[in-house]
């Protein structure tokens, strides 16, 4: 994905990319968002920014991201809330 937010490349976030992918200050794009706000309901189209990074005990890496300053940008024309969200990387495929 080669679109810029606010001269900021912007990356897809998929819970299979490679741990290190994803850095703070990241601006990523969500192809599938569930909102809880609308009764788990999938859209499309949700930006964030990573704000931080971490990894458990036992080695499961995951990003911290807000949307509140990208509604703007969204094409879902949902409110994503305030609150910061969690979300995991480095999972691995399964081979079925």
């Amino acid at each position: 994905m080669k679109k810029k937010i606010r001269n900021k490349e912007v990356k897809e976030y998929s819970p299979f990319a490679d741990p290190n992918e994803f850095k703070i200050g990241d601006v990523l794009y969500f192809k599938k968002f569930r909102d809880w706000q609308a009764d788990g309901q999938i859209v499309e189209g949700i930006y964030g920014e990573v704000v931080d990074v971490k990894e458990t005990k036992d080695n499961y890496r995951f990003i911290t991201v807000v949307f509140q300053d990208y509604r703007g940008e969204n094409e879902a024309r949902i409110d994503p809330g305030e609150e910061p969200r969690d979300f995991v990387v480095g999972l691995q495929k399964s081979q079925d």
